[in-house]
């Protein structure tokens, strides 16, 4: 298969990121927590790259994992939307909100739109950047 079942599943689900100029904006997901694991919160918020070194945010360094079928594949909301994840993605952000670490996140196959070619090569040339500036990067 050419393409990557998340890639497609997203595709057909009409699933849409806010339009950025990305080469001075960068999307962050925002994760807020309720009362259990059911009830957590995503939302994209987009920041300038220039105020990178001013926020605070975490940033996830992963490897993507492979997908031989719906198994390897989890579904979040964002902002009233579903979106397809890898599972290592969705068990990570399970537990982040078990341990209660909300806040803003760097995590590029969320926070990059991958259906857009172009948002994608300008994004990975500001990579380096995206991390320095993070807070922390988990690995």
């Amino acid at each position: 298969m050419d393409e990557e079942l998340d890639i497609i599943l997203n595709r057909n689900s009409g699933f849409r990121c806010t339009i950025i100029d990305a080469r001075s904006h960068v999307r962050l997901l925002r994760i807020s927590g309720g009362a259990s694991l059911t009830d957590m919160q995503y939302d994209l918020e987009i920041a300038d790259l220039a105020d990178l070194p001013s926020t605070q945010y975490r940033a996830l360094s992963y490897t993507w994992g492979h997908i031989t079928g719906l198994d390897d594949v989890g579904v979040i909301e964002i902002g009233g939307a579903s979106l397809v994840i890898r599972r290592n993605l969705y068990d990570f952000l399970r537990t982040v909100v078990s341990k209660n670490e909300f806040g803003l996140f760097f995590i590029d196959t969320i926070c990059m739109n991958q259906l857009d070619l172009d948002e994608r090569r300008f994004q990975v040339q500001e990579m380096a950047h995206i991390y320095r500036y993070a807070s922390e990067v988990i690995a």
